[in-house]
């Protein structure tokens, strides 16, 4: 996935929830900006805390730009997966 196209969903106005698809099958559910940092070669996903208020994040991935193949807004993504 290009840079833009990710920044893109992220700065959203309304923000838009929604999935990332990764190559391995993985999915990652991106329901706050804040808890995606998109860089050059890779983006920095945090799970959202489960004792912290939104948007905190208390452990992160970290996801090689290349193997994200799509994004969905959740509304359209399908409810089966691992995310977040």
């Amino acid at each position: 996935m290009h840079l833009q196209e990710l920044q893109t969903a992220l700065r959203q106005s309304p923000f838009v929830p929604f999935r990332l698809y990764i190559s391995g099958g993985e999915t990652f559910d991106i329901r706050h900006p804040e808890l995606c940092m998109p860089g050059i070669r890779s983006a920095i996903i945090g799970f959202q805390a489960t004792d912290a208020p939104e948007p905190a994040f208390d452990r992160y991935t970290v996801v090689d730009m290349r193997h994200i193949i799509r994004l969905e807004p959740m509304q359209a993504a399908k409810t089966t997966g691992n995310g977040q």
